[in-house]
């Protein structure tokens, strides 16, 4: 459960359900059609933009079984929030579909916006692809390839019309990191990265790595550094998994980080506190994967589902309060896998739905798409 956050069964997946009742928030779709939709930002024009992992590619790298197969189907695009209708800003990204868990793709992941421009984190790291060979696997090979090897664990800046940059390579340095540090289980044995949720600020970018668990900082010129790395819960607790950090919010009273495990903290001063731990309760215990506060230092966290298994219908929005308190938002406990989520200037919450779907549905997704609705709270 590190590298692949979204080791999605893509098992009986439902249609979505808006619930609402008394006093409940209410959900509107906005938009469809989206290719396994992550990350999502407001630029300062107020233009909407979303992270698409993609869907992989026709390059199978290895023999027997079902090896990962290689593209460059992962993108940004900027959503129309009218219409629903989304145009690329950027395409062409690395994307992997992974055969574990019944196939997860990993490919365009956190999006966060800071003075007019996007960072963007892609996921996984460039060493599984070390020592990959493109013999027998026809002419596009070398270039997706190529391709893979040089955006793999990337950090990048995307401007809005649609030029970017590599900012720092922190899949690489949390790789080489882990490798250097494998502890003694306190933080798992894997060694592993995989850049995912993203905080920009004007003088740096928080990204949170499920692979390695741990929070680091990159400064504007691309020098990285560790935060924080984030324990192994309790090994005796029914949901298998490490600490698996997804997304970060700069809360009232410090960061908050937020993990698939079903934990919160509040992380200040190269220290981190639990201030919700649901892991225990395997009956309500939410795995947390996006996160984003309002002006006031409340935090929205983003459960993509509930229990022991990756149950579809069962996403929420949990609101972490100014003063520290945690409750789930009603209205908002039947999402269909919910990923990511950005505060609008209108001051609704914008999340990524049917996350692990692409943008042309099979059987496997019951006929979804990779969407995003609209929340007021």
């Amino acid at each position: 459960m590190r590298k692949l956050v979204l080791s999605v069964m893509f098992v009986c997946l439902l249609a979505f359900v808006s619930v609402v009742g008394a006093g409940a928030a209410t959900v509107t779709p906005v938009a469809s059609g989206l290719d396994n939709p992550r990350g999502v930002a407001f630029l300062p024009n107020g233009t909407l933009a979303v992270a698409e992992a993609g869907h992989g590619g026709d390059v199978c790298l290895g023999t027997g079984g079902t090896p990962p197969c290689l593209g460059t189907s992962s993108q940004v695009s900027a959503v129309d929030l009218a219409t629903g209708s989304h145009t690329p800003i950027v395409s062409g990204l690395f994307s992997v579909l992974e055969p574990e868990g019944g196939g997860s793709v990993i490919g365009a992941a956190g999006l966060s916006a800071q003075g007019g421009r996007l960072l963007l984190s892609l996921g996984e790291s460039p060493a599984p692809l070390a020592d990959a060979s493109c013999t027998g696997l026809g002419s596009d090979c070398a270039a997706v390839l190529a391709t893979a090897r040089a955006e793999a664990g990337q950090l990048l800046k995307v401007t809005p019309s649609g030029s970017w940059k590599a900012l720092a390579g922190v899949g690489s340095f949390d790789f080489d990191f882990t490798a250097a540090n494998p502890g003694d289980g306190t933080y798992g044995e894997e060694i592993d990265a995989n850049p995912y949720g993203v905080l920009a600020t004007p003088s740096g970018t928080y990204v949170a790595d499920a692979g390695a668990n741990t929070l680091d900082w990159v400064a504007n010129n691309g020098d990285i550094s560790i935060v924080y790395r984030f324990p192994v819960p309790n090994p005796m607790e029914p949901f298998p998994t490490d600490g698996v950090p997804t997304c970060i919010a700069q809360g009232a009273g410090g960061l908050i980080v937020a993990d698939l495990a079903g934990r919160i903290w509040r992380v200040s001063g190269g220290n981190a506190t639990i201030i919700s731990d649901e892991q225990a309760d395997i009956t309500k215990n939410n795995h947390y994967t996006g996160c984003a506060a309002d002006a006031a230092g409340n935090v929205y966290v983003v459960s993509m589902f509930k229990g022991l298994f990756p149950n579809p219908g069962t996403g929420s929005i949990v609101e972490v309060a100014a003063n520290g308190s945690v409750s789930t938002l009603p209205g908002t406990t039947s999402l269909v896998f919910p990923n990511m989520i950005a505060i609008g200037p209108d001051g609704q919450l914008y999340v990524s739905v049917n996350s692990v779907c692409p943008a042309v549905s099979g059987p496997a997704c019951g006929g979804l798409t990779g969407g995003l609705v609209k929340i007021t709270p």
